[in-house]
């Protein structure tokens, strides 16, 4: 009489995991797979009893039970199906994050002088409050009103830029001066500043000329456009002496200015380009 095999429990099928909530992290990782030798509520083969084992009348010992392919191919298949019901976790987009350390300090910037009047709503018991103050520079930028330019061009080393004092003419022509921004260097790693030299077009009005300027960003802050919002502290001094000329005439011996700015980047037209 052939030896007993134990009955084989069916193989219940496994539960399907639970999906976490999106909303944590956890929902990043996927269901572990589960070993395909064990299905959970599946016990083990029990071996064969003492009993059994009288009734029987051969000596050899009944072999314990084994798995038929089919079983373990539908435990697997059960396993890639969980697999494939946990969620996948989907790339969120990058909005970005503002960084003191990394700054682009070039293109074209306006500034307008600290001490105008009509900034002193921008300050909070004296201190500068940056929104309020963007928003007021942008007004007059929008009228192409401002206290200076400068035009910094990418290629510092290689590359000249340019600079406007709004009001800062010529005495006897009437013209604004025509400054350039010479041997432009940026310095600094923890703060990135833009140093420059300005030299002055002046004709035969002027004899002598020299002027510094000094830039770098103080304040910024994401927007809702997923950029950011930049405000920039820029230092500026001139120096020049009139020509013989010029002083017979009655201009004097020459003009100093020193002024300090905020500054803010030039606006956009309907292409992108800075105006």
């Amino acid at each position: 009489m052939p030896p007993k095999k134990a009955a084989t429990p069916a193989a219940k099928k496994t539960a399907p995991a639970k999906k976490a909530p999106v909303a944590k992290k956890a929902a990043a990782k996927k269901a572990p797979a589960k070993k395909a030798t064990k299905t959970a509520g599946q016990k083990r083969a029990r071996s064969p009893t003492p009993s059994d084992a009288e009734t029987d009348s051969s000596d050899e010992k009944a072999p314990p039970a084994k798995r038929s392919k089919r079983q373990a191919e539908s435990t697997s298949e059960s396993s890639s199906e969980d697999e494939e019901d946990a969620p996948i976790p989907q790339a969120k987009a990058k909005k970005a994050t503002p960084d003191k350390h990394i700054v682009d300090l070039f293109g074209k910037f306006d500034n307008y002088a600290k001490d105008l009047p009509c900034l002193d709503s921008g300050y909070d018991n004296s201190s500068p409050n940056f929104e309020k103050l963007l928003g007021l520079m942008k007004g007059f930028q929008a009228e192409t009103d401002f206290t200076a330019r400068a035009a910094i061009p990418k290629s510092y080393g290689t590359s000249d830029g340019a600079f406007q004092i709004k009001n800062f003419e010529d005495p006897m022509s009437g013209e604004e001066y025509e400054i350039c921004l010479e041997g432009i260097q940026l310095t600094g790693k923890t703060e990135p500043t833009v140093k420059a030299e300005l030299s002055f077009d002046g004709g035969c009005g002027l004899s002598s000329s020299s002027g510094t300027l000094s830039l770098h960003r103080c304040w910024n802050k994401s927007n809702s456009d997923e950029g950011f919002d930049e405000m920039f502290d820029c230092t500026f001094s001139v120096n020049v002496s009139y020509s013989d000329l010029y002083r017979r005439k009655g201009h004097g011996s020459g003009e100093r200015i020193s002024m300090e700015c905020w500054a803010i980047r030039a606006r956009k037209n309907s292409s992108g380009e800075e105006v």
